[in-house]
């Protein structure tokens, strides 16, 4: 890769993440297949690109196909394989999923996309021992992460253990900062609030860093993988 194209590459690459993470996504998308045109062999490219389809409603099967194509540029790195086993649940192909974030934590015990992805689907298996056994792991070693403590405390309500599910959520609103933003803003609270039935996953273009599952899902790119999620009458997102 010469500097000038190592340059353009990095530009497109750059201004597509900023544009997935506000939500335009059709944007994003330009620059992102600009920056694979400049370097086609770059793993990095099908990856940003995967991420900008799992964020965008519709998109589900664009993003199982790009994410497939970084890991045939790149087989050995765990975060693709953590990212399909997200848009995998995100597709009702839980089984996949979990095999998929299994083969992801063989290569790194410690992706939390990963993690998350798993507990997740045991979730929408309404696996509920399973589950909360899942997100106790991850919160073992990511002690604040959102994502896990919401999916813990759907987990828990669903086996009727309703002091320990609000318990678990007043801990996490206690920790979670609130930013200087408009409520509409890219860096919005997400809100957490937890209903007793009817799970679902919705996408929310207004937080880059929140967790969506059905028609999306939200996640940062490949350097920033601490991402988190909400709960809205047992939805994410």
């Amino acid at each position: 890769m010469s500097d000038e194209s190592s340059s353009g590459y990095r530009a497109n690459l750059q201004r597509g993440e900023l544009l997935r993470g506000q939500g335009r996504y059709a944007d994003a998308e330009k620059f992102l297949q600009a920056a694979i045109a400049e370097e086609p062999s770059q793993a990095e490219g099908y990856y940003e690109l995967a991420l900008c389809y799992c964020n965008w409603p519709g998109h589900g099967k664009k993003a199982l196909a790009t994410v497939d194509h970084a890991i045939s540029l790149d087989p050995n790195h765990s975060e693709f394989y953590s990212l399909r086993a997200w848009i995998l649940g995100n597709l009702d192909r839980h089984q996949e999923s979990l095999r998929v974030a299994g083969q992801a934590l063989n290569m790194n015990p410690y992706s939390l996309l990963a993690l998350n992805a798993q507990t997740r689907t045991y979730i929408d298996l309404h696996e509920w021992v399973q589950a909360e056994e899942s997100a106790r792991r991850t919160l073992a070693t990511y002690t604040l992460n959102e994502t896990a403590a919401n999916l813990l405390a759907i987990a828990l309500r669903q086996q009727g253990r309703l002091e320990e599910s609000n318990a678990v959520t007043a801990r996490l609103l206690a920790t979670m900062p609130w930013p200087k933003a408009t409520p509409a803003g890219p860096h919005c609270k997400p809100a957490i609030i937890v209903a007793p039935t009817s799970i679902s996953w919705r996408p929310c273009a207004s937080n880059p860093t929140t967790t969506t599952r059905g028609s999306g899902c939200s996640i940062p790119s490949i350097r920033a993988f601490g991402f988190t999620g909400s709960i809205s009458n047992l939805s994410l997102g």
